[in-house]
């Protein structure tokens, strides 16, 4: 092999290695020396120090051979090869060829032995073309800044497939030649428009079990989501308290500098959890205009009731967002508490007041507003190019205590990629190790024209009578009698006085109750006349 020999002093025992001249350029840590007639390897354990006119070097362990003068030659051992060299040649003249050999071939019978044993480290490892297969338990340990781990896909087939003992595996782990990722499956999930927007994300569960069969994470809004979350302490087999958070999912927007929470759903244990005994709560939280993180504002209980988180906090509905009906067995109940109340005056307008009052039988204007979608023409959107491909699958069935592999064949939907010749700045065409072409795998897009839809609001005018009160006439009743301030009449924006204007009905029953009270007290004045 390639080679660097001197004239040394050796002493028996020794680490020292005296050479009578500066060589420390040549030789270095790991280097392996070796004395004619003796055929030992020895191994350099640190970079040579020179002090005029010798440079020592130090062995990794003592000599044992014979001491004085002999000639040695010191060069590459196999073990620090870079990657780029090959195990040197043995050339003739080289000092004890044998000894060389033999160690060549102690070498490699370890590195055999290390790799059947699943020990071996190795630096880097380039696999191109064909296949590989790695038999126990093995790793993968870097400290760099690049990526731990590169696969890269320029043919048809998947990235990276993790299978258990079943092979093929009909379920396996998978990450696709596009980077998607999928789950207990080998094509993405098909749910709606998928082929168009493929899930990142596809979990497959045990159809019919208790998980959840497909989970999608995905931008497009055509998809389905299915998640199941199941809180860390559940995990570890240990019962959660009451008011635990069993799961959250957050959706952030960017602000332009950072990215910041606008909603999240929240879920936890709702009381005391038991055996088969898990109550659930589930709060939406909102972030506000001005604000940078989220408020708990509606939840709903184990039992089914819906109420906001904070009291006499929130409406529902407002002006111009209105439902149609509320149904309910029982009317509302309002707050009527004295120790809420500020007592303003004891007088409430009575009979005068309600004689004002028109009733009227009307009929809404707009009854209701239906919403329906309509084509508002179209647009060229760029979209992945499929085809399908058809692919032969194992269904594994148990009988009679054996697994029966079944071959069916199923189609798929698969990406198509173009591969293009890549070049550098210049132009000039990259080339691999083997001299051939680098191609670059750049999945095929088009342009697809797709069909653009609007609401379109279509009023619908009211078909029962109704009877009630017109807002504006009451306004004029309250002027007439001085009533500066009624919360039985409101305006949706009473900065606006062209504001739609409304009543609250159940304001006027202590009107109507003083109007009683009023006639009433006439009633028996009456009375009293006619027995005298």
């Amino acid at each position: 092999m390639a080679q660097k020999i001197y004239t040394a002093t050796l002493t028996n025992g020794s680490q020292n290695v005296t050479i009578a001249t500066d060589v420390t350029a040549y030789i270095t840590t790991g280097n392996i020396m070796l004395r004619s007639g003796e055929g030992v390897p020895y191994f350099v354990s640190a970079t040579p120090t020179y002090s005029a006119p010798n440079t020592t070097v130090v062995l990794t362990g003592n000599y044992a051979g014979t001491s004085g003068s002999a000639t040695v030659a010191f060069g590459r051992d196999f073990l620090t090869l870079a990657t780029t060299e090959s195990v040197p040649l043995l050339y003739s003249g080289d000092i004890e060829t044998g000894g060389i050999f033999t160690r060549a071939m102690t070498v490699i019978t370890s590195v055999i032995n290390a790799l059947i044993a699943g020990t071996k480290s190795f630096t880097a490892i380039s696999i191109t073309g064909g296949s590989a297969a790695l038999t126990g338990a093995s790793s993968v340990t870097v400290n760099s800044a690049a990526a731990a781990l590169t696969v890269t896909q320029t043919g048809t087939g998947n990235a990276l497939v993790v299978e258990d003992s079943t092979s093929p595996d009909s379920t396996p782990f998978v990450v696709d030649g596009s980077g998607y990722i999928i789950s207990g499956a080998t094509t993405v999930a098909n749910v709606g428009a998928s082929t168009v927007n493929p899930p990142r994300l596809s979990l497959y569960g045990t159809s019919g079990g208790n998980g959840c069969d497909v989970a999608q994470v995905n931008s497009s809004s055509s998809t389905s989501v299915c998640a199941e979350l199941r809180h860390a302490k559940s995990l570890a087999g240990a019962a959660v308290s009451s008011g635990t958070q069993l799961g959250k999912y957050s959706i952030y927007g960017h602000d332009g500098t950072a990215y910041i929470e606008a909603a999240n759903i929240s879920t936890y244990a709702d009381a005391v959890t038991g055996t088969n005994d898990m109550p659930g709560r589930m709060v939406v939280a909102l972030t506000a205009d001005g604000a940078s993180s989220p408020t708990a504002r509606w939840e709903w209980k184990n039992d089914g009731t819906s109420r906001p988180v904070t009291d006499n906090s929130i409406s529902f509905g407002d002006g111009t967002h209105r439902p149609t009906v509320l149904y309910a067995v029982s009317g509302t109940i309002n707050t009527s508490d004295a120790r809420e109340k500020t007592i303003l005056d004891q007088a409430v307008p009575g009979l005068a007041f309600i004689n004002d009052l028109v009733p009227v039988t009307f009929k809404w204007k707009v009854g209701q507003n239906i919403v329906t979608k309509v084509p508002d023409g179209t647009e060229w959107v760029e979209e992945p190019v499929y085809e399908t491909q058809t692919e032969t699958v194992n269904d594994v069935n148990v009988v009679d205590g054996v697994a029966v592999i079944t071959p069916r064949q199923q189609t798929k939907q698969v990406p198509v990629f173009d591969l293009l010749p890549m070049v550098d700045e210049a132009g000039n065409a990259l080339l691999d190790d083997k001299g051939d072409q680098l191609l670059y795998r750049k999945r095929r897009m088009q342009l697809v024209e797709r069909p653009v839809w609007r609401d379109e609001i279509t009023p619908r005018p009211g078909a029962r009578p109704h009877w009630g009160l017109i807002a504006q006439q009451v306004k004029a009743v309250m002027d007439a009698h001085g009533i500066a301030d009624f919360a039985g009449w409101t305006m949706d924006d009473p900065a606006n006085p062209n504001s739609r204007q409304g009543l609250r009905y159940e304001q006027f029953v202590p009107a109507l109750i003083t109007a009683v009270q009023e006639l009433s007290a006439r009633v028996a004045v009456l009375e009293t006349g006619a027995v005298q």
